[in-house]
């Protein structure tokens, strides 16, 4: 692992945003000490025209995601500017993401009176909806639901339900698919946590997983939990961790833990700001290859 030292930057940027000011996110936690402005992440990769890179351009509102532009190069020279993705927000919650990959997949998210989660559909292409419904029977559970029709047409029919229980401090502490739809999960895979990380799984399989953390800070967490919100970020995850033998990996790509995994710290290249949230990350694929892939993430901040 490299990393840098970085001073906080001091950057004017004027980002496409919505025409009613009043009606722009709030974020209360944990926006507070690193308050962004944009993301550039660019996908670098050899072709056998040249040089390709793809620079995504992503404006922050309030350290939540806002609309996303894609400029590709082809040996410096720009191919054209694109839309690319597409957030929308009510009230300070996100009801609507299009991340364009691929290009039909879109979600839409509603809530109840409680502003609890209650239902998501997801796009996946033009023949491809999935349909999600969230009930909260206490204060700390909620039942994942599936159906392939909208749970507001009376012929939708439950094809999976799994249920997750919550801590104080909304992390997913135990989950289970509950097969036979009696209200109880009919096995439990358990997680705990420490300082904001996940820290080990226990699962029905018998698998044990354990994770250590570095000092440095997972900055993509922490925009993705001012976009959507923490406990939300957990309850769309249920599924996955209610499977009866879920790889570790998949436990890492979708935790929602506060700083990077030590071995996560040392596969990628790191700048930091003071606070040990990474300002730049630099990540390679097949550096041994003849076609070496590199994508660089870099955080600018107000």
């Amino acid at each position: 692992m490299k990393y840098l030292l970085l001073p906080l930057l001091a950057i004017a940027f004027c980002a496409c945003s919505n025409d009613d000011e009043a009606s722009l996110p709030s974020n209360e936690d944990p926006s507070n000490e690193t308050p962004f402005v944009i993301i550039k992440r660019t996908d670098s990769t050899y072709t056998e025209e040249g040089i390709q890179n793809t620079l995504l351009t992503t404006g922050i509102i309030n350290n939540q995601r806002q609309n996303t532009s894609q400029e590709i190069y082809l040996e410096g020279v720009s191919q054209g500017l694109n839309a690319y993705g597409e957030y929308r927000y009510e009230g300070g919650r996100v009801t609507y993401v299009n991340n364009y990959i691929p290009g039909d997949e879109f979600r839409n998210f509603e809530y109840d009176s409680d502003g609890n989660l209650a239902t998501a559909d997801y796009t996946v292409n033009a023949e491809t909806t999935l349909y999600y419904r969230f009930l909260y029977p206490s204060e700390n559970s909620v039942v994942f639901e599936r159906s392939h029709l909208p749970f507001s047409n009376p012929d939708a029919t439950v094809n999976k339900r799994v249920i997750g229980t919550f801590d104080a401090d909304d992390n997913l502490i135990s989950a289970g698919y509950d097969m036979n739809f009696d209200g109880a999960m009919d096995y439990v895979n358990s997680f705990a946590y420490a300082d904001g990380n996940l820290i080990s799984a226990s699962l029905d399989s018998g698998a044990t997983y354990t994770f250590t953390y570095s000092d440095i800070k997972d900055t993509e967490q922490l925009i993705e939990q001012a976009t959507y919100g923490k406990k939300m970020k957990h309850i769309l995850c249920i599924e996955l961790y209610g499977g009866r033998n879920v790889p570790e990996y998949l436990l890492l790509e979708s935790n929602n833990s506060t700083n990077l995994t030590i071995a996560q710290s040392l596969e990628d290249e790191f700048e930091l700001f003071p606070n040990n949230y990474y300002s730049k990350r630099t990540r390679s694929y097949n550096p041994s290859d003849d076609t070496p892939y590199f994508v660089t993430t870099e955080y600018i901040l107000e």
